[in-house]
């Protein structure tokens, strides 16, 4: 599977479960993983992707309530640890966490996706794309799927594509979504689901036990 991710230190990846894992939840081996940081063209081997680092993966975690389909991807976020560190310059920058929830976002505040369509057959892009797109709460975004609302669990909110934009959202499985406070870019959500052609739900890192959960990963 070709997913997205947010590298959150030198050394973590944080991205969705449902990218390492089986359909029920079980956990892919960690060295079936390779991960790209400061790559633009969506193809693996592209000769001008000349600052791209790769590195492999140690170790994943998951929450232990993750059970994929069966719970309708609950707990959809994943720690993929990498055998080396990743350095830091002006092409790659760990996102910030924000551990105490001390930012306030608001509907309509505008967040930033970056990806290639990689799940979409027609539209996928050879460059990386980037786009804003308005955070929307968890019950508007129960109100805009309508009789999808089902598949919006508790801990997600949703983005909704804006109506001055005419293609289908660069949007990919597990890519984080950034707000900025002041000077820097904090990490909120994790690509879930797309719920309708408009709407995409991200598992919301905020939600109690998330933030926890990251911690006690990092602290190992």
């Amino acid at each position: 599977m070709l997913c997205g991710g947010t590298l959150i230190t030198p050394t973590v990846v944080l991205t969705a479960a449902h990218c390492v894992t089986k359909t029920e939840g079980e956990v892919i081996a960690a060295n079936k993983f390779r991960i790209a940081f400061a790559k633009f063209y969506v193809n693996y081997d592209d000769e001008r992707d000349t600052e791209a680092q790769y590195r492999n993966v140690s170790h994943i975690y998951i929450l232990p309530e993750y059970k994929g389909q069966n719970l309708i991807y609950s707990f959809d976020i994943a720690l993929l640890e990498l055998t080396s560190s990743v350095p830091s310059g002006l092409s790659i920058m760990p996102a910030c966490v924000d551990r105490y929830n001390n930012n306030v976002i608001n509907s309509s505040m505008l967040g930033m996706v970056v990806g290639w369509s990689l799940h979409s057959l027609y539209l996928q892009s050879e460059g990386l794309k980037k786009v804003k797109v308005p955070y929307i709460t968890l019950e508007e975004c129960r109100n805009a799927v309508g009789k999808y609302k089902n598949q919006i669990t508790n801990d997600k909110f949703c983005t909704l594509e804006r109506n001055d934009s005419n293609t289908t959202l660069p949007i990919d499985s597990g890519s984080g979504i950034l707000f900025k406070f002041g000077r820097k870019g904090y990490i909120h959500g994790v690509a879930s689901i797309k719920a309708t052609d408009k709407v995409y739900a991200f598992t919301d890192i905020r939600f109690p036990g998330h933030v926890k959960f990251i911690d006690e990963v990092l602290k190992k």
